[in-house]
């Protein structure tokens, strides 16, 4: 791209919002800085072109966020070589002491108006630098950080010390000062609260204070002799909680600012089966009484018009997409309208059904048998149909379910509980949740809806003398979650079976040795993801014949160290695996071995990593880790891993020092949500 092929006013739209910083987020004053994200530096923009670099310049320079020593050192350098660039900087945030350089910094920054400064200070940091630089600057906004234990008590040593007293003597000197934010609520007792609001008391320049709600009546009587104009309360209140802060005081009411009550939220945790349903305009009625939708067409073409319209009204793309969706509208109003809406938005309507409980089952079969036409409208069925455990269950009920599946001609999904293997915890025994069909129930779905089935995650009874065979109708699966511990008869002189041959992912939650004799007698040409379970007898037999197909594997710790072969060995095809429910570092990955294709490792422990022994143990995992015998690795993910939040922390942390040496090699090390740690500016 040239550099003049765009103006510079347009280049500084495109990139502001990339190098913008919020104010929000610059002034957050939480336990965890907002900046603790170890993401791309985004002064990487800067290295597109000459041009990006020249606009984008003033953008970066003008939010400056310093967490740790060596970015302080590295600015103070940059700062002295072309002091130009200090005049962009307008806020500074300083998380810590950072030594000499801030005074250079801050003496070449002469523009900053909004100033960030932490009391969470150790000892072995050093604020001289900070304290001479307070007063080579006039800010008009100070917003202050401390950390506070849970006696409410602010933390001492010789540094904070130092900056609390030039921090005091600086304010008498910025007459600039309009704004501060403060962390207390009066409730500290602490020489530094009282030290910093006396100083507070003689400005005649503030107007704007910003305090927890907590510290509304201790702070007022304190600085009502400055000519304050709002009081900024960091929480939303209720009318209620704000008068019970406020009381009586008319004058301390119209200070008061607070931020506008949040409307009440679900918890995030709990949106997960809601799907987003659009909200439509309302459309305003015909004029004319007589208005008759189509009322010259024909009845087939109404039809099919109103067909596509209560597709729609009863939300099946978004059932399809979650059929136990919790904010779908009730939709049964629609089929009560007239003969002629029940008729036609009867197929859309149970095109994917949830059957929770035995009752259920009964009533859509009777359903069923007055509109036989059903059968190969309804695309998905998913549910547990009752609780394996708590539910009475006889052999009408297994007659009910074996009647229903056989009508189903157009099944796309027949699920129980989640077969997701992301979510699938193969520890928690979901199959007592879920009532098993028949095995000859399992056989009418493989007659009826072999050919359309692309999902199946049932618990199936177990059956004493199981074929094969069944599977031979299914060529269009591409999820089984096997949750049946029937038993094959497979012959070694019968040829090989050709069922599942669309198969791409398979979930074994339950399952008899025989099983995988079953699956090794077929060519599984598409398979490429397998999720074992803690009981995988005879996994070997499988693994031996499938495993140059596979490409991902989930697979408990235990399991994995008790097979006869080895994974990578037949697996050659292998980018990612993934070990659950370890207790200990896994000894796989030290075996003298070679995987050309592995990419992704995830490792999920049981717990955290506290205890000495834990971490000895994985030390010597990492020191033996051979990288040179996965050349295509590129990341590790560990359930347990935390990154620090602070400067201090990462000097501690040996999940850093991990990362750094696996980072010599260009693997990746990630945390539970898959947050890679990236190498820090070191002095």
């Amino acid at each position: 791209m040239s550099d003049n092929s765009l103006p510079d006013e347009i280049i500084s739209e495109i990139l502001s919002p990339a190098l913008k910083v919020s104010d929000e987020v610059f002034s957050d004053t939480s336990d965890v800085s907002p900046f603790a994200k170890y993401a791309e530096s985004t002064s990487a923009y800067l290295l597109v072109c000459k041009s990006w670099l020249r606009v984008a310049t003033p953008l970066l320079y003008h939010v400056v966020i310093l967490r740790s020593k060596a970015q302080a050192k590295a600015l103070g350098r940059v700062l002295s070589t072309n002091s130009e660039l200090g005049m962009f900087i307008k806020k500074l945030r300083v998380e810590g002491g950072y030594g000499t350089p801030m005074a250079t910094i801050m003496k070449l920054s002469p523009n900053i108006s909004d100033l960030f400064l932490s009391f969470e200070i150790w000892g072995t940091d050093n604020t001289d630098g900070l304290c001479k630089g307070l007063f080579l600057i006039n800010p008009t906004r100070v917003i202050l950080r401390d950390v506070l234990s849970n006696r409410r008590k602010v933390r001492v040593n010789k540094m904070v010390s130092n900056l609390e007293d030039a921090l005091v003597k600086a304010l008498a000197k910025w007459d600039r000062l309009s704004t501060f934010d403060l962390p207390y609520t009066g409730q500290e007792g602490s020489i530094r609260v009282t030290k910093i609001v006396q100083a507070l008391e003689k400005s005649q320049s503030l107007n704007t204070v910003v305090i927890p709600s907590g510290g509304l009546q201790w702070i007022y009587p304190l600085l009502k002799d400055c000519p304050l104009q709002a009081i900024c309360l960091k929480e939303s209140l209720s009318p209620s909680h704000l008068a019970y802060y406020v009381g009586s005081n008319t004058a301390l009411k119209a200070l008061v600012k607070c931020k506008e009550l949040l409307p009440v939220t679900e918890d995030p945790k709990q949106d997960s089966g809601k799907i987003g349903v659009p909200q439509f305009p309302d459309i305003t009625p015909s004029l004319n009484p007589n208005f008759f939708p189509m009322k010259e067409t024909s009845d087939e073409v109404k039809d099919v018009v109103w067909g596509r319209v209560f597709y729609f009204a009863m939300f099946v793309p978004e059932l399809a997409q979650n059929p136990e969706a919790e904010d779908i509208p009730p939709r049964l109003p629609i089929l009560l309208v007239s003969k002629m809406f029940h008729r036609l938005a009867l197929p859309s309507f149970y095109a994917h059904t949830v059957v929770k409980k035995l009752t259920a089952t009964s009533g859509f079969l009777a359903v069923l048998r007055n509109n036989p036409f059903l059968g190969a409208q309804v695309h998905s069925i998913r549910g547990s149909a009752g609780s394996q455990v708590y539910s009475d269950w006889d052999d009408s009920d297994d007659a009910s379910i074996l009647s229903l599946l056989s009508q189903m001609t157009g099944l796309v999904r027949l699920c129980g509980w989640s077969s997701t293997a992301k979510h699938f915890d193969i520890r928690c025994n979901y199959l007592s949740r879920e009532k098993t069909i028949p095995w000859e129930a399992f056989e009418a779905v493989a007659t009826s809806s072999g050919a359309t089935l692309r999902e199946f995650s049932k618990h199936i009874a177990t059956q004493r003398d199981a074929s094969p065979a069944v599977f031979d109708t299914l060529t269009q699966l591409r999820s089984l979650a096997w949750k049946c511990d029937s038993i094959f008869k497979c012959k070694p002189e019968d040829a090989a079976y050709a069922g599942l041959s669309n198969l791409e992912e398979l979930q074994i939650w339950s399952s008899d040795p025989s099983f995988f004799t079953a699956l090794s007698m077929m060519k599984l040409e598409s398979l490429r993801r397998v999720v074992f379970s803690n009981k995988s007898d005879n996994a070997e037999t499988f693994l031996e014949t499938h495993g140059n197909k596979l490409t991902e594997i989930r697979i408990p710790y235990y399991t994995a160290e008790v097979l006869k072969v080895n994974i990578f060995q037949v697996c050659s095809s292998l980018t990612s695996i993934s070990l659950v429910s370890c207790d200990k570092p896994p000894e796989s990955f030290n075996f003298p071995h070679t995987s050309t294709s592995l990419v992704t490792i995830y490792i999920e422990l049981q717990g955290w990593l506290r205890k000495k022994d834990q971490l000895i143990n994985w030390e010597r995992f990492f020191a033996a880790f051979e990288p040179k015998c996965y050349p295509s690795l590129h990341e590790i993910q560990i359930s347990s891993c935390e990154w620090p939040t602070n400067e201090r922390e990462i000097g501690k942390s040996l999940w850093v020092r991990w990362a750094e040496n696996l980072l010599k090699h260009n693997i990746y090390l990630a945390d539970r949500s898959g947050k890679k740690w990236r190498a820090r500016l070191k002095v």
